[in-house]
């Protein structure tokens, strides 16, 4: 038993179903093509070694002793009997000379000649009658031929031609219901127009003209009386060498239509042609004569061409089929009544049968026979050789029948046989022959069937299969019930018993094998299929068209009707049908319960099949009546070119998006045509639902008011119309393009459509939420269901953000500057006059940021502030106000803690937020990480931000420090305690404002501002507190150019402590170079550390540690120093005195 098709998706498991019918539809075409040619039923070895049958019992097994007697329901028999027109019948009584009768089944007309007028009616129903009376003479022969594409206005389908004694003339035919847009072949029983002025007209010569014929390409030939093969070669217009029709003989010199029939002379009595046949599967003409000569002429593989190849007498053709049948009187074999070609599907090595007045067959070939692997190769006709005799019934020596006699009329097609033969004066005998009976049987058997003993003869799916091609035509449904068609032995699926293996296992369970019925719908469905062929074939790359053999497609429309299809498929399969007592135990079987809903399953998939099958078949009909080729200009590239080599399987089973592509490239045509779509849209879903659903409708309709919105100069009706197609998308958002919707909506500048309908798609894609859940779950790989749902909310929002990145490449581009033209004349448009100016663009991308920062979709903020992130934007992003931005910044630190730019984006937001504190924090973090992502860029500026946090923390301590009672200063300290400041601010607002000079001289020093330096540096040297100032000083004089010693004349009242300051930071300053004095001042160092080490008490004790610590940390610098210094005596020495120094300081500590 075939296991279940488990929990996928509904869509998965219809399209699996589809994809297994398809496969039975293969199966079943394959094995219809494996139908034995025509020459393997009639066992022909070659051309040269031809064959006989019709002598056998088994020839026509349905007669004879011992076999079935014969039957009294013929396969051929009348379905309804449509008299003449009653105006037709009163014209019998007006004729003279001649009368003829014939039917043109390719526009379901017949036609009748009453001298010489004709008249055409309908004869599905004896309507819509046409006449034609503009003639003089007799009519004597009639044709119908398909004319030539180009020549005429595309209102003249058919070409009728017209022989008279006199004259040939051309009138054209015109079906009024094809200009309105139904197919050709459905608009033929619809009312046609005789058009009364002949189009051409061309003088006979005086030679009779017996039949007219045409190929598929429009050549006209006329077989004549004079024993010639004419043609009628037509153009639009004549040439300089040419008239525009003009009558040419092929059995004579191609120049003889320059002299008239009078003047020729032939020494040999006619023989008049009296058939024409064409083979246009292999583009091969045959002719016959009143004698029984046969001809045959190559067409050439274009069809355009002509040449005779080979002729046969009747007494050749005589001699050689009583060679092949010598106990057979040889008066059977002649004379031929009658020549019909065989096509290609047929056989590849018979091309020609002819029937004679007794009824017997006689098969030609015109090539010799090919091996089994080259017979799809074309060949030319190079022969005409007598290959097979088939006798009709009655040749065999057991038979009773009475064989056929006097045969004056046959038609042959696709193996039937229709002879009618004189029984009397007044009355005829129809003969049918044929072998579909016995399909896939060798030798061929041919027979008749009566109804009791129909079923005996065929297999179970074969006889479904005819049951149902019946019950398509409604007039056979009664008829079928009054019978009893249906045996109760196919009313189950057979499922046999599980045999035991050679090694004693069983298998896992039984095989499921369809029932009949089954099996009867299935190949059935695959016969109709197999007449329906899509081709789209290009013409120079610049024309299409399309090829639709759809000649069953009544069957199939009736075969797929909703009212009955439901019945016609799956009532069979109800349990509590009638059915007989061993059907009921049947189904009592241990299987049968799954096997039989295996088998409904499997009928519920082909009927998803004809359904789809029909829908497609009325799509591309109603696209060949709005031109195809225009439509598929309008299709992307990539759909072109899938389109040129798709077949009709592809397109039903797997070409949704083809079939999509379609419909969509048809509604675009009528909007560039600004024309209402809702017309075409109604009858989309009228003839293909599953193709073009509701929500296909309602994208056709959004789609017409976007692109009318172009149209629309009105700013307020033009936000109106936008704004109800955007309501519309979002109706159908889940199903909708969204990359090609918002690009139109980025074309007309419709920014809140593209936020709105994207995020409205993430919600309908993702309803339950599971993309956020798998977010915050820290996205885990074994949610596969969240995984898809977060990937699909991810491309919704992936819109919006291509959409504010493309704005933020506009608004920071360069504009164009003008060139000169490289011609005279008005002005060329170089670029885009649509494009948006930089300022237009930088005010669209606010706004797209203002409603994307409305949106509560938690997930988009963060998809937000990645793009965000990534296209450098942080700023904006510090400016978004929203309540998820502090988590994710957070999420993000702790994704990956190493990633410096993320810590650095949370401390401004919490800088931005007045979250001093946390700020803090981070920037303590920070401080301590190693990181190659620290850049020395980032460093500078984490030292500038460190540097300016040190100045507002001096200025704060020196206000709490020195004006803390003042009630102003209070206020300071709050505010400098509340928020960091800029420079600018701490040195207008707090340094100057309370005259902080050392504080000054810091924020100036962090300027870099060298002059403000040495001026604040003289005022600082004359304030009361001169030992803090020169200690201050002293600090931010650093080891550079900029800054230059001040020679000063000061009384010493310092400390040693302070003295020392001064002189660490400026005893390598150039002066001392100049002075030629370089270690000057290290030796006073050295001097005034000594006097420190022998009277600490020079130092206050609560300061001596930290001021012992200095100095060694200083010596030790110092020591580093002077060691890089070229070695010299003198260095040495203060070397070795600083290191004794550095010792005894490390005693006082």
């Amino acid at each position: 038993m075939p296991s279940s098709l488990g929990s996928s998706s509904p869509a998965a498991v219809l399209q699996e179903a589809l994809e297994n019918s398809s496969r039975l539809i293969d199966r079943h075409l394959q094995e219809d093509r494996c139908f034995p040619d025509l020459s393997e039923l009639l066992n022909i070895p070659s051309h040269n070694m031809p064959s006989l049958s019709g002598v056998s019992d088994m020839d026509y097994p349905l007669q004879g002793p011992g076999l079935i007697s014969v039957p009294s329901l013929p396969e051929l028999s009348a379905i309804r009997r449509v008299p003449l027109p009653p105006e037709l019948v009163e014209q019998f009584g007006h004729m003279q000379c001649n009368c003829m009768m014939g039917v043109f089944p390719e526009i379901s007309r017949a036609w009748l000649t009453i001298d010489n007028d004709i008249f055409m009616w309908n004869y599905e129903d004896g309507s819509d009658v046409a006449y034609f009376d503009g003639l003089s003479e007799t009519i004597l022969s009639v044709g119908l031929v398909k004319p030539k594409p180009g020549i005429f206005q595309p209102h003249i389908h058919f070409l009728l031609v017209l022989a008279t004694p006199v004259d040939v003339v051309i009138l054209g035919l015109s079906f009024p219901k094809a200009h309105t847009g139904e197919c050709l072949n459905d608009s033929m029983s619809g009312a046609m127009q005789l058009l009364p002025d002949p189009l051409y007209s061309i003088p006979t010569d005086n030679t009779y003209l017996l039949a007219i014929t045409s190929t598929d390409v429009g050549r006209v030939f006329m077989a004549g009386k004079d024993g010639c093969l004419y043609e009628i070669a037509y153009q639009a217009e004549a040439g300089w060498f040419s008239q525009r029709c003009r009558k040419i003989n092929h059995s004579k010199s191609s120049l003889s239509f320059l002299i008239p029939s009078l003047l020729q002379f032939s020494f040999s009595e006619d023989d008049p042609v009296v058939q024409i046949a064409v083979d246009n599967s292999r583009n091969i003409l045959y002719t016959r004569s009143e004698k029984g000569v046969l001809q045959v002429y190559d067409l050439g593989a274009d069809g355009q061409g002509m040449s005779r190849v080979a002729a046969m007498s009747q007494s050749s053709i005589v001699s050689a089929a009583g060679n092949i049948a010598r106990t057979i009187d040889r008066s059977v074999f002649k004379p031929i009544v009658q020549i019909a070609v065989i096509d290609r599907p047929e056989s590849s090595d018979c091309q020609l049968l002819a029937v004679t007045h007794a009824g017997v067959r006689l098969y030609f070939s015109t090539i010799p026979f090919a091996p089994p692997n080259a017979k799809h190769i074309s060949a030319r006709p190079c022969l005409l050789a007598l290959v097979h005799v088939r006798l009709p019934p009655g040749f065999s020596a057991s038979s009773t029948l009475q064989k056929p006699a006097k045969v004056h009329k046959a038609l042959y097609s696709k193996g039937v046989l229709l002879m009618a033969a004189s029984e009397a004066e007044d009355s005829d005998v129809l003969w049918c022959i044929n072998h579909d009976s016995f399909p896939f049987k060798k030798p061929l058997m041919e027979a008749q069937v009566r109804d009791v003993i129909y079923f005996n003869f065929f297999v179970q799916c074969r006889f479904m299969n005819v049951c149902f091609l019946l019950l398509c035509v409604n007039m056979w449904l009664t008829h079928l019930d009054s019978l009893g068609m249906f045996p109760p032995t196919v009313s189950t699926p057979y499922i046999p018993a599980t045999p035991m293996s050679m090694s004693g296992a069983v298998s896992s369970g039984p095989e499921v094998i369809f029932s009949g019925k089954h099996n009867g719908i299935s190949i059935y469905f695959t016969r109709i299929l197999g007449s329906v062929s899509v081709t789209v074939k290009y013409r120079r790359l610049k024309y299409i068209t399309i090829t639709m053999l759809n000649h069953n497609s009544l069957d199939l429309l009736s075969f797929s009707s909703p009212a009955n299809l439901q019945q016609r498929l799956l009532g069979f399969m109800r349990p509590d049908g009638s059915s007989s007592q061993q059907v009921q135990q049947e189904l009592q079987r241990k299987y049968h319960t799954e096997a039989q809903a295996y088998e409904k399953a499997s009928l519920q998939a082909m009927q998803q099949l004809v359904h789809r099958s029909y829908q497609t078949l009325a799509l591309w009909k109603l696209l060949c009546d709005h031109q195809f080729s225009l439509i598929v200009s309008e299709m992307p590239k990539e759909f072109q070119d899938q389109i040129k080599a798709v077949s009709f399987k592809d397109v039903v089973v797997s070409g949704r998006e083809l079939s999509g592509a379609l419909v969509t490239a048809l509604i675009n045509v009528y909007i560039k045509d600004s024309a209402c779509v809702d017309t075409v849209s109604a009858h989309l879903r009228d003839i293909c639902p599953l193709l073009y659903s509701s929500d296909d409708s309602i994208c056709s309709k959004a789609n017409e008011l976007l692109q009318g919105s172009r149209q629309i100069q009105n700013k307020l009706e033009k936000e109106r119309t936008l704004k109800e197609s955007l309501r519309l998308y979002q109706q159908i958002s889940h199903h909708t393009d969204l990359p090609l919707v918002c690009s139109q909506y980025r074309q007309v500048r419709f920014y809140e459509g593209v936020v709105e309908l994207c995020l409205t798609a993430a919600d309908k894609k993702d309803p339950q939420k599971l993309g956020l859940h798998f977010y915050r779950n820290g996205e885990p790989e074994e949610d596969s269901s969240g995984l898809q749902a977060f990937q699909e909310r991810l491309s919704c929002y992936k819109c919006i953000t291509d959409t504010m990145q493309e704005l933020v490449n506009q608004s920071k581009a360069a504009p164009q500057s003008p060139s000169v033209p490289k011609q005279p004349g008005p002005p060329v448009m170089t670029s885009d006059p649509n494009m948006l100016s930089n300022e237009d663009a930088a005010a669209h991308f606010e706004q797209m940021l203002g409603l994307a920062q409305r949106s509560q979709d938690e997930l988009f903020h963060i998809a937000l502030y990645n793009w965000l992130i990534q296209a450098d934007l942080t700023d904006k992003l510090l400016e978004v106000n929203s309540p998820y931005l502090e988590d994710h910044l957070m999420h993000m630190i702790k994704q990956d803690q190493s990633k410096v730019r993320n810590m650095d984006l949370l401390w401004r937001y919490y800088e931005k937020n007045r979250s001093f504190g946390k700020a803090a924090h981070v920037l303590a973090r920070l401080a301590d990480m190693h990181s190659t992502e620290i850049s020395l860029n980032l460093l500078c500026n984490a030292a500038v931000i460190l540097q300016v946090v040190r100045i507002q923390v001096q200025i704060q301590e020196t206000l709490r420090r020195q004006y803390s009672q003042h009630p102003s200063v209070q206020g300071a300290i709050t505010q400098l305690d509340s928020e960091l400041m800029d420079i600018t601010k701490l040195y207008g607002e707090f340094a100057d404002h309370f005259r902080l000079s050392e504080c000054k001289l810091a924020i100036i020093h962090c300027a870099n501002l060298s002059n403000q330096f040495e001026r604040m540096q003289t005022s600082v040297i004359n304030i009361h507190e001169l030992s803090i100032s020169l200690i201050l000083s002293a600090s931010y004089i650093v080891v550079s150019s900029r800054f230059h010693c001040i020679i000063i004349t000061i009384i010493i009242i310092l400390s040693v402590l302070l003295l020392f300051v001064l002189l660490l930071s400026i005893w390598r300053d150039p002066c001392w170079q100049r002075l030629k004095k370089p270690l000057h001042l290290v030796e006073c160092i050295h001097v005034l550390l000594s006097g420190y080490v022998n009277d600490p008490s020079r130092v206050p004790t609560y300061d001596r540690r930290r001021f012992t610590n200095a100095c060694l940390d200083n010596i030790c610098g110092y020591l580093v120093e002077l060691q890089s210094l070229s070695p010299n005596a003198a260095l040495q020495d203060i070397i070795r005195n600083f290191k004794c120094l550095q010792a005894k300081l490390e005693k006082l500590h």
